[in-house]
């Protein structure tokens, strides 16, 4: 799971269950991205996580994208369809596997 926010003292929903959940094996893998106290956006950690993005998508995964659209939906956008291409995004969509909540 990759949760991205502004600052990580102020915007860190669900912070305790979410590491409760990698203690109890339920996520395997936990990053965080804070645009404003760190400088690491969500688009960034995708891109260097691209490998195990596609070995998630391999498996089965899901795409769960929510946020502003002209800020987070179109840098992840970018972002996926440089990592996975425009078709593999389509059939992602098509496979009802890519979910986006954008505004």
């Amino acid at each position: 799971m990759l949760f991205g926010e502004r600052y990580a003292e102020q915007d860190n929903y669900y912070g305790a269950e979410l590491q409760a959940f990698v203690a109890e094996g339920l996520l395997t893998h936990l990053d965080f991205a804070w645009s404003r106290s760190n400088g690491r956006y969500v688009q960034q950690c995708l891109e260097a996580e691209g490998d195990r993005l596609q070995h998630y998508l391999r498996d089965g995964a899901h795409l769960y994208v929510c946020g502003a659209i002209e800020g987070i939906g179109a840098g992840v956008q970018q972002v996926l369809q440089q990592l996975l291409g425009e078709a593999q995004l389509q059939t992602l969509q098509q496979q009802g596997r890519y979910h986006r909540d954008l505004y």
